[in-house]
C-alpha cells in the first residue's frame, strides 16, 4: 500500500543545533533523510517561552494558513544573516506588513547569530525562516535561495526543497556549488504537539 503524500518529518532542536544538518542524515537504504523526505525544523526553546509571544506565534501562524496559496517569495522577507541591525530592520518589516510571515536569510549566518536571531524569532513569534547553511565562494545563496521561493506556493515549500535537496545527488551537483546539501527550513507550527522527552 502506498500513501498518497510522502511523509514529512518534523525535528525539534534547540537554538544552538537549528544549524545541524538534519535533511543530510543518512538512510539506511541509499540516500539521506532529506533527498528522500521532506524535513522541517522546529525549535524545542519555543514551548519555554512566556505565554505572551505565544499569541503572537498563532496569529503569524494563521497569517502563514491563509497565504499558502502564494508564492513563498511573496511572504519572506531578505536580510543577511550575518548581520544583526539586518536582521533586525527585517524584523520590524515583517511585523509592519500584512502579510510577511518568515525571514529569508541571504548568506549563512554563524552559530552564534544564528542563535540571536532565533531568540528575536521567539520573541516576536514568527513562524518561518529559511536559510543555506554554507558560505561558499561557488554557490549564491541569494539568488539559490530566491529562486527556490518563486517555484512554488508556500504550503509546497517543504516539498520544494525536498526536490531541490534531491537535485543534489546528481554527478556534478557537488557540497560546493548546490545550495540543495545546505538547506534549512524552520516552519514551527504551534499547532504541533511538542515532545516532551527526545
Amino acid at each position: 500500500m502506498e500513501c498518497e503524500k510522502d511523509p514529512e518529518f518534523y525535528v525539534f532542536l534547540p537554538k544552538e543545533l537549528l544549524d545541524t544538518a538534519v535533511d543530510q542524515w543518512p538512510l539506511t537504504s541509499s540516500g539521506c533523510l532529506g533527498h528522500t523526505y521532506s524535513v522541517v525544523l522546529c525549535c524545542s526553546d519555543r514551548i519555554d517561552y512566556p505565554t505572551a509571544s505565544i499569541g503572537g506565534w498563532q496569529r503569524y501562524w494563521k497569517r502563514h494558513e491563509n497565504a499558502a496559496g502564494q508564492t513563498a517569495r511573496d511572504v519572506f522577507i531578505e536580510c543577511d544573516g550575518r548581520d544583526m541591525s539586518a536582521v533586525m530592520s527585517a524584523i520590524k518589516t515583517i511585523e509592519a506588513s500584512s502579510d510577511a510571515i518568515g525571514l529569508h536569510l541571504i548568506n549563512a549566518p554563524s552559530a552564534e547569530t544564528l542563535d540571536l536571531i532565533a531568540e528575536e524569532l521567539w520573541i516576536v513569534g514568527l513562524p518561518l525562516m529559511l536559510w543555506g547553511r554554507c558560505d561558499e565562494v561557488k554557490i549564491n545563496n541569494a539568488q539559490a535561495l530566491d529562486t527556490i521561493l518563486q517555484k512554488k506556493s508556500l504550503n509546497e515549500l517543504a516539498e520544494t526543497l525536498k526536490a531541490e535537496r534531491y537535485q543534489s545527488r546528481n554527478p556534478g551537483n557537488t557540497p560546493e556549488c548546490h545550495i540543495g546539501h545546505h538547506l534549512s527550513l524552520l516552519r514551527d507550527n504551534p499547532l504541533l504537539i511538542y515532545p516532551l522527552s527526545a
